[in-house]
């Protein structure tokens, strides 16, 4: 069905993945398709809301919660953050919902899924929140 998969590569859009990495020739190439929204959903969770540039409303608060306690309000306010700034940024996306797999004292995993707009296909995205870091 490639009719269909350009189609929705042309929906999603192509633009440059975050981190920014190099190929051989030092060009920074250029990607489409799910790794692209993958890569936004990345940058809006983990950007420090307040930080950026000339657009100080984008990115999230889960910087603001990393020395709270381990208990259902700090899963409550992760769940709410990384929601609220994967639907407020990244509107290719519809229908998300976080859970948590990994619980210890250092370290939750936090579980995305959504579905990509006008398309039967979720996605998982998968963000490890360190609270300390350790040596």
């Amino acid at each position: 069905m490639p009719f269909i998969d350009n189609i929705l590569e042309d929906f999603i859009g192509s633009g440059v993945t975050y981190p920014i990495e190099l190929d051989s020739r030092g060009c920074v190439p250029i990607s489409t398709g799910f790794k692209l929204i993958e890569s936004s959903i990345k940058i809006c969770t983990a950007w420090p809301l307040g930080q950026r540039f000339f657009l100080a409303e984008f990115g999230s608060q889960i910087t603001r919660i990393l020395e709270e306690p381990n208990d259902t309000i700090l899963k409550h306010l992760l769940s709410t953050f990384f929601k609220d700034a994967v639907e407020k940024w990244e509107k290719r996306v519809e229908e998300v919902i976080v859970t948590f797999q990994d619980l210890s004292y250092t370290k939750i995993t936090v579980k995305v899924d959504y579905r990509v707009i006008n398309t039967p296909r979720t996605e998982t995205f998968i963000f490890p929140f360190y609270r300390n870091i350790t040596t």
